[in-house]
């Protein structure tokens, strides 16, 4: 049995997660310059997390370019920054007909917080994703007894990003959340479902769930 900490009935969430078009979004306040607020919803420990923030410059980069689409990036993360104003700057490196390469840059409080690089294309509306192709079928389990990753986690770390998403996680799977080292060693993937939290404003992702199984661990 899992600990009682991590039990469906101790998990705490805020009631109304933010949309995260409203969290990422980028005001062009002259030619290649934009302003945005990181938002406090999608923090760790009261950081901004970095996928979140990398979003955010993508936003940027897209209104620069002709094309409409974040094919690749890449980003160092020289400082973290804290939720408020912060300013983005961009740099359109190369267009040409069917990508562009921008270049991005967050500023917050006067420092450089993260550089970015990205690849921007036009996707085909016709093309179907193919996330799990050339990989085993994972094992389908039951997801009633999944438990949900916490946006407080049991030591007491704000983590607001998990308010913003349902994640749960297979009870079988949860050994590295509750100090079970021997079984932590010997799960080799991780099974859950993710799904977009319910808002009041808005249906649960009409897009079917989410089942993942990251790559195998190298824990010993």
């Amino acid at each position: 049995m899992l600990d009682a900490k991590w039990s469906n009935r101790n998990v705490s969430h805020s009631e109304e997660p933010a949309a995260f078009t409203a969290a990422s979004m980028v005001e062009e306040i002259s030619p290649g310059r934009f302003e945005t607020a990181i938002s406090p919803d999608g923090t760790i420990g009261g950081k901004p997390n970095g996928g979140y923030l990398l979003a955010t410059l993508a936003r940027a980069a897209t209104h620069v370019s002709p094309h409409d689409h974040v094919l690749a990036a890449s980003a160092h993360y020289l400082h973290s920054p804290d939720p408020g104003p912060a300013t983005i700057e961009t740099e359109v490196l190369r267009t040409g007909r069917s990508a562009s390469q921008v270049r991005t840059r967050l500023i917050h409080d006067g420092k450089p917080c993260i550089e970015a690089l990205t690849t921007i294309g036009t996707l085909d509306p016709a093309d179907k994703p193919y996330w799990t192709q050339g990989l085993p079928s994972p094992e389908v389990r039951d997801r009633t007894d999944a438990i949900r990753v916490p946006g407080t986690n049991p030591e007491g770390l704000r983590v607001a990003s998990m308010d913003q998403v349902d994640l749960r996680i297979d009870p079988e799977d949860m050994g590295f959340g509750v100090g079970w080292a021997d079984q932590a060693a010997k799960v080799s993937s991780t099974a859950g479902w993710s799904y977009r939290a319910r808002t009041s404003t808005r249906s649960r992702c009409s897009t079917p769930s989410t089942r993942f199984r990251p790559r195998p661990s190298t824990s010993k």
